[in-house]
Order: structure tokens, then C-alpha cells, then sequence
């Protein structure tokens, strides 16, 4: 039999898992920036090998998706998303059988949701229990808001951490990648991306190269930039020769730039901080006086004071400049 204390302790771990992943669809971002992050956090929540949330129309076909794999073998990507890329989800449906390998969420209301969301496990895992698909539609709701919210926050773009490394031929064509420097391309090069290549994708693949090519054939260019909803992404050549002498391609790294907000939700996550104090080391970074912080929070002033005094005693820090290198520096 358990013991009463490790279940508690579990419990509690949960509940701050969730309590994290709604702070994050309430952050007012926009869908697609968070989506990684939310993905992220939910396979600590909800444990999957393959993991997509599709973008629908009023038709059920998929404009814009997501997906993820915390498990390295990615058995599930084809079961996932369908590939004429339409969901077809009855008006009436709940979700898929409990106990199932397979789980989907619509998120949104009415008969034809704004996306669905996908989860899946492969043969050497258990089921989805019911109590992991009751955990997962309890979230529907603020799921629904963070990718229906706009971007109203305040703040920098800071490194995600996220890089890769692609080749281009002399005509911008990508010739090889590695699997990050291939996504995050595709990223940078599609503000919308859908289940198969259509030609708007080549077209946009195509012109990034051709872009970058251009651009750092001038020798003093040394870095590109280029922003869409997925983040900020910035461009550094890379000149590779052959042992011969002879020209080997252009080397481009890629980084992506996330909102300063999601790598300090990323580096609050552990530190034990409550909801609340969490808003306020957001609305710290982005500069809010302590006056303009309670308006925001719908609270007092002397809350406000209280809130930050108790997140500069758990984290030992003196100052905002401290605080904030204390947060980045845990993501």
C-alpha cells in the first residue's frame, strides 16, 4: 500500500504542474509561441509519446499544427494527424473511448472546435486512464483561452535555447539539416504550418533560402533576423569549403527567441513559488511599479509589497536585477 505522505506529495506536485500550465494560457502571448511550452508542460501532467494540437476551420481542416515528442522514438506522428489534413470530430462526441492509446480533445465550443489536441502512447506504455482524460478536459477551458489570446504583454525576446544548423546550395536550396536546424527553419519560413508540403510551403521554404543566401553573400552581414508568430528568429553564416578549397555551401545556425515572459514561467516552475507571486515577478521584469502592479493584480498595495517580499526571502535575493538573473538563470 502507498504511503498517505508520498501520495500527498504527488497530489501537491500535480496540482502545481497544472496551476503552471494555466498561469501559461493565461499569459496573453498568442497560441503558437506558447504551444511548445504548453506541449512541454503537459506531457509532466499528462505523460505521452507523441503529442500535436491542430488549428481547425469551421470545416474541420487543419491550418496550423504543432507537434512534439518528448519520447525520442516517435512511433505515433502518422496516427496523429491525418494526412488530407481534415479532423473529422462528430458534434456530439466527448472524446475518445477511456483507456485508450489514442486521446482527443476538442478545445473550443460548438460543434466544429477553434483546434484539437491530440495525445498518444505506443504498445510498451499503458493506457490513458480515465482519471489522466479527466485531468486533460479539465483543462480545456484555459487551453481554449491561451490560443485565442493576443499578445498584450510587455518585454524583450530572449534566447529559448532552441538551435540547429542547415546547408544551402548557392541557389538557397536547403541540401542538408540537422532535425532542429530542419524544424526551426520550417518555422521561420511558415507562419502557419500544415500536415503536408503544399506549394505555399515550398514557395516560403524556397524564399528563406533564397533570403538568407543574398544576404550573407555581403561578408559584412552577419546576422539575419526574421519574426512570425512562432518567435523570433535570428540567422548566423556559417562558410564551409571542401578539403580542395572549393566552395562546400553556406552553414547558417539558427536560434529561436521566445517572449521573456515563457523563460521565466520556465525558470519559476521549480522554485516554489505560488500563482500569484509568480504574476508578480512577471509584471517586475516587465517594469511595472509596485502602484501599477496592484492594478493590474486587483489587489493592494500592501499585497503587492507583501508578494514580492516573500519572493525575494524564498529565493534570497535583494533586487529586481537579482531576481530576475536567479529566474533566467533556472531556465
Amino acid at each position: 500500500m502507498e504511503n498517505p505522505e508520498t501520495i500527498e506529495i504527488g497530489a501537491h506536485r500535480q496540482a502545481s504542474k497544472i496551476a503552471h500550465f494555466r498561469q501559461l494560457c493565461t499569459l496573453g502571448l498568442g497560441g503558437q509561441v506558447i504551444m511548445p511550452a504548453l506541449l512541454s508542460t503537459l506531457a509532466e501532467i499528462v505523460p505521452y509519446d507523441a503529442g500535436a494540437f491542430c488549428w481547425t476551420d469551421g470545416h474541420g481542416r487543419i491550418y496550423n499544427l504543432w507537434e512534439a515528442f518528448p519520447d525520442i522514438r516517435q512511433t505515433q506522428q502518422a496516427s496523429l494527424v491525418p494526412t488530407d489534413g481534415v479532423l473529422v470530430w462528430p458534434a456530439k462526441a466527448q472524446g475518445c473511448e477511456r483507456h485508450a492509446r489514442r486521446l482527443r480533445l476538442p478545445v473550443g465550443r460548438g460543434a466544429q472546435p477553434a483546434g484539437i489536441l491530440a495525445l498518444a502512447r505506443d504498445g510498451t506504455n499503458r493506457p490513458f486512464s480515465a482519471r489522466e482524460q479527466d485531468r486533460l478536459f479539465s483543462m480545456a477551458d484555459y487551453l481554449h483561452k491561451g490560443i485565442l489570446a493576443r499578445r498584450n504583454q510587455r518585454g524583450p525576446y530572449v534566447d529559448s535555447g532552441e538551435m540547429g544548423l542547415v546547408v544551402l546550395d548557392e541557389d538557397g536550396t536547403v541540401r542538408m539539416a540537422c532535425p532542429s536546424g530542419r524544424r526551426l527553419f520550417l518555422q521561420a519560413a511558415c507562419p502557419y504550418l500544415v500536415p503536408t508540403k503544399d506549394a505555399a510551403t515550398n514557395s516560403a521554404i524556397e524564399d528563406l533560402g533564397v533570403r538568407l543566401n543574398q544576404a550573407f553573400s555581403d561578408s559584412a552581414q552577419h546576422a539575419v533576423r526574421h519574426q512570425n508568430d512562432w518567435g523570433l528568429f535570428e540567422f548566423r553564416p556559417r562558410h564551409f569549403a571542401y578539403n580542395n578549397g572549393s566552395p562546400g555551401g553556406l552553414g547558417v545556425c539558427i536560434s529561436r527567441y521566445e517572449p521573456q515572459a515563457l523563460r521565466l514561467m520556465r525558470g519559476m516552475k521549480n522554485l516554489g513559488l505560488s500563482c500569484r507571486q509568480m504574476e508578480a515577478v512577471l509584471l517586475l521584469a516587465f517594469g511595472y511599479s509596485h502602484r501599477a502592479m496592484a492594478q493590474r493584480m486587483g489587489v493592494s498595495y500592501h499585497t503587492v509589497v507583501d508578494h514580492v517580499r516573500q519572493v525575494f526571502r524564498k529565493l534570497g535575493v535583494r533586487d529586481t536585477h537579482q531576481l530576475l538573473a536567479r529566474v533566467m538563470g533556472k531556465a
